[in-house]
């Protein structure tokens, strides 16, 4: 997630960095927290995975939030 941020914000100069997780996986969302990254918002049965509906959790941070500058 590091390498993907210089990335992003450094060599691209992106404003925003945003990936999306399920709702169900909280270990990815805490990975993403601890790399700087707030909820942003849900997206609400939004993919359809073996017959039923599951929710994204969109992450976001902002260029001005990367410390790595």
């Amino acid at each position: 997630m590091k390498l993907v941020k210089e990335i992003a914000f450094e060599q691209l100069k992106a404003h925003r960095l945003w990936p999306d997780v399920k709702t169900k996986n909280q270990r990815t969302q805490n990975l993403y927290k601890s790399e700087g990254f707030i909820e942003e918002g849900i997206l609400r049965e939004c993919i359809l995975y073996n017959d039923s509906y599951e929710s994204l959790v969109v992450m976001l941070i902002l260029k001005n939030e990367y410390i790595g500058n």
